[in-house]
């Protein structure tokens, strides 16, 4: 009588699970590689062309291209930054290629960009400041 699980059939059958699993895990890896390429030169050669007159009009035709409901999101974000930063829009020239090649096409993207790091940092502040003095009422910093 023959058992269910014979011990050859099911060593078998692992060893050639785990070679089929090694060999497609080194496909997908040389595919990863293949696409890590293509983008990496779509990116330059988009560095490239940054200066041209298309890509000037779409930044100008289109400047906020984004959904609705982060619309307003953005603004308080974008004027943070241009209160903090200001507006020295001649040096934001190689950070505007930076957020072009990102896929960012606004043409705020930098002051937005410092404002969420304001904004984030002083939120964080007050979120710690908030978390000790309402759930550690032994701390230094407790307000009693």
């Amino acid at each position: 009588m023959t058992s269910l699980f014979d011990m050859p059939v099911l060593a078998s059958a692992i060893v050639f699970i785990a070679i089929f699993l090694l060999l497609f895990g080194i496909y997908q890896i040389f595919q990863i590689i293949a696409q890590k390429g293509k983008v990496i030169e779509k990116i330059r050669s988009a560095g490239e062309s940054v200066g041209s007159s298309q890509d000037e009009m779409y930044l100008t035709l289109f400047p906020n291209q984004s959904g609705n409901k982060f619309q307003s999101f953005f603004h308080v974000l974008g004027f943070v930054g241009k209160r903090v930063v200001g507006e020295k829009t001649d040096e934001y020239a190689p950070s505007r290629i930076k957020f072009f090649n990102a896929g960012i096409r606004r043409t705020n993207a930098a002051s937005i960009f410092w404002g969420a790091k304001i904004v984030c940092s002083v939120g964080l502040m007050l979120l710690f400041l908030f978390t000790q003095m309402t759930f550690l009422p032994g701390c230094p910093l407790h307000g009693s």
